[in-house]
């Protein structure tokens, strides 16, 4: 449409300029949208013919937004009203149909926390072989495989199993790694999810069908490569997998034998070299530990095995789990930090006035905290070792007569076990009652922290790390990527040093000492974590050179923090010693690949969905219909047609990547 373009402004236009400026508004304005009628059917109004959306975007739609059918339907009305036709409900259910795998839908014996045998919701395939074979042809046949530039062989496909808890529900999810974003919500399908908690014996309900398809499917061939299965999941998940204690036990390690108290040893040091564990020796280890009468309290005995492995994939492809791993060594860090900084306050206290700095008050602040301290340790072993004894006693009721153990006699011993656990957890539970009432008492009328640790909490909020409060102050994954940039260790660990210098001189070189030494901790933990958490190829120089970040860092972590009684190597600080470098020298890839993003990650789509379809009656059908809503995102012509997301253009750098300054 041709237009006149003005080349004056309003007020110095004459008259007769401005009438003919109106009149062809109003022309434009009619040629446009003669009626309010045409406004509303848009092309149709103007005489053209209807848009018509290619096929299958009407299903990409609905999965991309999740939406139940009668939403669908409601947004189809509002399109065809502005000429916009989209397929038929029918064709769109008819493709589903045929393309997407049908679950199982059935309602299984699930053991509550309480111990009480019910029913709960599960939707599952029986046959976890022909879904990987059925998503193998369906990416093969759109080009989607792929094997990262050589970081995968290329006659191998790696397929990724694992699960975790989330909410309401668990979810066995499988991925196959030959693909351009292995650990994205598309590529998680979900194999099996139950309405239930993951309680051993819950996951010897579901998963045990599986047991059989994943020993057979090792190296069974797919044309001409071979099917290579990994692992991955939480620790407590793949402890629980291959059936040992976990890391309340002596040796809680799951790749090899080490125990606890020689984790605080450096390897070169130690009188004894630990072997690695393997199926054949849990297999045995198990055996011996029902023919002993299957006591928790022998489970040190033989090697801390206490079920048969549920999915048999060789421990040497159980995957470290990297954001379980960030998780538990950066909070060491920083708790053990968090210490020394109440040390400094102490001392803080005593140096400075009486009357000004209430040294008094800080005294009984850090007596209370100690106290609370030890009780929340107490408790926390205490219910650890009650939830083992009650986990023992569900599988050894529900599953010990298949393993051939007289369960009647053993059952009765475990349930007083289990009774005494409780009577301790209780009792340690009003300690802890009581040391917090303590605390809240000297927290009422001045603020709870020390200048030096109160200095923290501005920097971390500053540089949008906010803690959970409901969880104690955990930090999640985002917050430990934030934390690890080199400006913010610096404004963390300064932070303190800098009230101290302000408020008292005279200690101005230990709260140095202190800034320097975490400074260093952080420092070498971050350079470490970017070079095993990528999804690169790795050479042998690369690994030679990380083995020895990984050395320095643990080298340091003793001499500084467990020498000195401020802390204790964990089992996740042994597995970044020991066992991170030689998983990645078996793989050739970082870790990244092999994360377990996706099955975190799922957890809030299947929260949203569950809220979409809040309104459909009983929770198996519910399940059933979140869960497939699911699955029809993973297909790659589905996901294919979503649109592109265009990248936001800063003007400025984020908060987080400006320099992070203390207040």
């Amino acid at each position: 449409m041709r237009t006149t373009v003005g080349s004056k402004q309003p007020e110095e236009a004459s008259a007769r300029t401005l009438k003919r400026r109106s009149l062809e508004m109003e022309r434009i304005t009619e040629t446009v949208c003669t009626t309010a009628d045409a406004t509303r059917h848009g092309v149709a109004g103007l005489g053209a013919t209807s848009i018509k959306p290619p096929s299958g975007t009407a299903l990409a739609m609905k999965a991309d937004l999740s939406l139940p059918w009668a939403q669908l339907r409601k947004l189809r009305r509002w399109l065809r009203s502005f000429g916009v036709q989209l397929e038929s409900e029918r064709s769109i259910r008819s493709f589903i149909a045929t393309t997407l795998p049908k679950y199982t839908v059935k309602q299984l014996p699930f053991v509550k926390r309480t111990g009480e045998l019910s029913l709960a919701a599960a939707v599952y395939f029986p046959n976890l072989t022909d879904i990987i074979i059925h998503y193998l042809d369906i990416l093969d046949s759109g080009s989607k495989l792929t094997w990262h530039d050589g970081a995968i062989p290329e006659t191998e496909i790696w397929v990724k199993l694992g699960g975790d808890h989330g909410k309401t529900t668990f979810k066995f999810v499988m991925q196959i790694a030959n693909t351009m974003h292995p650990n994205s919500l598309a590529n998680t399908v979900p194999i099996c999810v139950f309405a239930e908690k993951d309680l051993p014996a819950n996951l010897e309900t579901a998963l045990s069908m599986y047991r059989n398809q994943i020993a057979e499917l090792q190296g069974q061939k797919w044309k001409g490569k071979t099917i290579v299965p990994y692992l991955f999941g939480d620790y407590e998940y793949q402890t629980m997998n291959y059936g040992l204690s976990g890391s309340s036990g002596v040796r809680p390690c799951l790749h090899c034998l080490c125990t606890k108290k020689d984790m605080q040893v450096p390897p070169a040091n130690r009188d004894v070299q630990y072997g690695a564990r393997s199926l054949e020796k849990m297999a045995e280890d198990y055996a011996q530990f029902t023919s002993a009468g299957a006591l928790l309290s022998k489970a040190k005995l033989y090697n801390n095995t206490i079920r048969p492995v549920l999915l048999p994939v060789p421990v040497a492809r159980a995957i470290i789990p990297v954001l379980h791993l960030d998780l538990g060594v950066f909070p060491w860090i920083f708790d053990v930090f968090t210490r020394e900084v109440r040390l400094l306050d102490m001392q803080l206290a005593e140096q400075c006035d009486a009357e000004e700095q209430d040294s008094g008050r800080f005294r009984a602040l850090s007596t209370a905290n100690h106290k609370l301290s030890g009780c929340k340790t107490a408790f926390s072993e205490a219910t650890a070792k009650a939830t083992a004894l009650e986990n023992h006693l569900h599988f050894i009721v529900l599953f010990g007569q298949q393993q051939g153990m007289a369960i009647e006699a053993l059952a009765g011993v475990l349930q007083r076990e289990v009774e005494q656990a409780q009577a301790d957890t209780e009792q340690c539970s009003s300690q802890l009652k009581i040391a917090e009432a303590e605390l809240a008492k000297l927290r009422r009328s001045k603020d709870v922290l020390g200048p030096c640790e109160a200095s923290i909490e501005p920097v971390l909020q500053k540089n949008i790390i906010h803690r959970q409060a409901y969880h104690g102050g955990a930090f999640v994954g985002n917050h430990i990527h934030r934390a690890l940039k080199p400006a913010v260790i610096t404004a963390i660990t300064e932070a303190p040093a800098i009230v101290i210098g302000d408020r008292c001189p005279a200690l101005q070189n230990d709260a140095q000492v202190v800034s320097e030494r975490y400074k260093s901790l952080f420092s070498q933990y971050a350079a470490c974590r970017s070079s095993f958490s990528h999804c690169n190829k790795c050479g042998e120089e690369e690994l030679q050179q990380l083995e020895l970040s990984i050395a320095s860092f643990l080298q340091k972590c003793r001499s500084e923090v467990v020498e000195i009684g401020l802390g204790h190597i964990t089992p996740k600080l042994h597995l970044l010693e020991e066992h991170t470098v030689p998983l990645m020298r078996r793989v050739h890839v970082g870790l990244g690949l092999l994360s377990e993003q996706g099955a975190e990650g799922i957890h809030a789509e299947f929260n949203l969905l569950e809220k979409r379809y809040g309104s459909i009656p009983g929770e198996l059908e519910r399940l059933h219909a979140v869960a497939e809503q699911h699955l029809v995102c993973t297909l790659p012509d589905v996901a294919d047609q979503r649109p592109k997301v265009r990248s936001r253009q800063r003007t400025a750098p984020s908060q987080a990547d400006q320099p992070a300054s203390p207040p």
